[in-house]
């Protein structure tokens, strides 16, 4: 899913960077504009030279504002295309960014998914060390997993810890020492 966002923004903020600024309405508008602009100004010289008769002067002067007008809607249109494609890369990061806290929050949850589930085996694993403790009888509530070092360097001696597992039931056991379980556990069926 957040995939699929990515190559829906990359895909948005291409075809919207990349678009022809003169096919764009805003553009399209002030270009007629212009145009229209020229054409009076045109048609209005042209009136003045049927009347009073045109001079060099004045043919020179309707170029020169034609030129202008020109001039200024050129940079109009440009100044409005490097503001346009500033916003679209403004949504596109903005966007990346949301995209990516998102993937980061997802991330966090596994982890903390992961980390309850191992908790979850320590758990089972200890009513296992507990039941096995207590003479195979029945399963009995998981003992406290909060253990004080008081309570660690006295399990070392604890006589009734026969496999040696109370100590270990905040992790997960080795290789080695399910090895260590299984032997103990034969000798114990026996």
């Amino acid at each position: 899913m957040l995939a699929q966002q990515e190559q829906e923004n990359q895909a948005w903020y291409d075809r919207k960077y990349n678009e022809d600024p003169t096919k764009r309405a805003d553009t399209v508008r002030l270009l007629t504009q212009m145009q229209e602009q020229i054409k009076n100004r045109n048609k209005a010289a042209k009136g003045r030279r049927a009347v009073m008769g045109g001079t060099e002067d004045s043919t020179t002067a309707v170029k020169e504002a034609n030129n202008k007008t020109l001039a200024d809607t050129t940079s109009q249109i440009v100044a409005a295309n490097e503001a346009r494609k500033d916003a679209i890369e403004g949504q596109y990061q903005a966007r990346k960014d949301a995209i990516q806290s998102k993937r980061m929050g997802l991330e966090a949850e596994k982890a903390a998914g992961t980390a309850s589930v191992a908790a979850g085996v320590a758990g089972t694993a200890a009513n296992i060390a507990s039941t096995i403790d207590s003479g195979l009888g029945g399963v009995k509530k998981a003992p406290n997993m909060n253990v004080t070092q008081n309570q660690l360097n006295g399990i070392a001696k604890n006589p009734d810890d026969v496999l040696g597992l109370k100590a270990k039931t905040t992790g997960l056991p080795s290789e080695g020492e399910l090895n260590s379980l299984g032997a103990k556990l034969q000798k114990v069926n026996v």
